[in-house]
Parts: C-alpha cells; structure tokens; sequence
C-alpha cells in the first residue's frame, strides 16, 4: 500500500508532471491542500482537498502516473483525506466516464450525493460524499 504524506515544495516538478496545473500546484502547496502518495520511494500520485465546498472538504483533483495505476494510490490518497479530515463531511466528483474512480469510491464507502448536467458536455459530474466519521 502506498505511502500519504503532505506535499513538500519537493513534490512541485513531480506532481506538475502528473498533470497538476503549473499555475495552482504552489498555492495548493503553501495552503496545504496537497497530499502525495509513495511507493518504493516514488511519488507516484496526488490529491488536493480544499475546505470550499459550502463549508465542507472537497477532494478538487486526484491523479495517478499511469504506471502506478491499480496499485492502490488513489484509494490511499482519498482513505488519508478522510482519516485527517477538517470537516464534519468531505465530498468529491468525477465524472460518470470515470468508471475506475467510481469503483474506488464505492469500495471506501462514499456515498452518492447527486449529479450535475453540463460541466463537461455529455459527460455528467457525480458527487459523492465520504462516509460518516472518517
């Protein structure tokens, strides 16, 4: 199972390269949204968690290289986010081409929270919200 860590200034280049926004990484960095996963010593994956969802958590983004994937980052990630939760509830989306992300999200719980029509033209946004408790 990988390893969650808070990022560190370190982690900028890597997690760009994972494909986070070159403008947004340093603010999610000095805000301490940002969360890493490791394994065998590598970043292999990130998530940011933002408390800007009606006053709740929201888990913006999770992405995982490529070669990584199926290997537990995402769940990891997501299972740290509401172990250390700031919020009484903490929420998430993607959308419903996401299947795989849909999975993870079932596996750890999450709980379907409704659907929005229209952010990504034919490709609705399912919320979820994780389980009571953390």
């Amino acid at each position: 199972m990988p390893d969650v860590r808070r990022g560190r200034a370190d982690d900028l280049s890597t997690v760009i390269a994972l494909g986070g926004p070159s403008e947004e990484v340093p603010g999610w960095l000095d805000a301490g949204a940002l969360r890493v996963a490791e394994l065998d010593g590598r970043v292999v994956g990130f998530a940011v968690v933002e408390p800007t969802f009606f006053g709740h958590e929201f888990v913006v983004l999770v992405r995982v290289a490529d070669d990584a994937r199926r290997r537990g980052a995402a769940r990891a990630l997501l299972q740290a986010i509401d172990d250390d939760r700031a919020t009484e509830k903490v929420f998430t989306s993607t959308n419903l081409s996401n299947a795989p992300m849909q999975e993870v999200l079932r596996q750890l719980g999450w709980e379907s929270s409704g659907i929005v029509y229209g952010l990504d033209e034919g490709d609705p946004e399912l919320f979820y919200r994780a389980p009571p408790g953390g």
